[in-house]
């Protein structure tokens, strides 16, 4: 990922919104002196949170597809706002739990045990590798 490349960037913009969306409502709830504006900076925030939400989604427009008409690109861009909150309410904090549990990747999985092995089934003959220029080329 070359570091002048817009993929880069949207991913440490990501990150850094991540890490203050976790940091600045913590500071504003732990901070007595912010609790007095708490209504206006959560209005505040609710804006530009909507106006972000549709400037990332304006790249719904970018791609045009054969098989799927304009006015399905602009519902979707209409329902920004609630991809928005899908975001914000279950996939961050799947992300969060999986960023914490990360080092028990090994646990996430729904079986103990592998059913699978390399060893021949009991009752069947071994097979042996084709020795070396037995192949024909056709």
């Amino acid at each position: 990922m070359p570091v002048t490349g817009a993929v880069f960037w949207m991913t440490v913009s990501e990150y850094l919104h991540l890490v203050l969306a976790v940091l600045l409502p913590s500071v504003l709830l732990l901070a007595p002196s912010s609790r007095a504006n708490l209504g206006a900076v959560a209005a505040s925030g609710t804006q530009v949170g909507i106006v972000l939400c549709y400037l990332s989604g304006l790249r719904i427009f970018t791609v045009r597809r054969s098989d799927e008409p304009p006015w399905s690109r602009a519902a979707l861009f209409a329902c920004t706002p609630l991809i928005a909150l899908w975001r914000l309410l279950v996939l961050r904090p799947l992300y969060l739990y999986a960023m914490c549990t990360c080092r028990r990747v090994g646990d996430w999985g729904t079986r103990k045990a592998v059913e699978v092995s390399l060893a021949e089934p009991p009752g069947l003959p071994a097979t042996s590798p084709a020795p070396a220029g037995s192949l024909k080329k056709g």
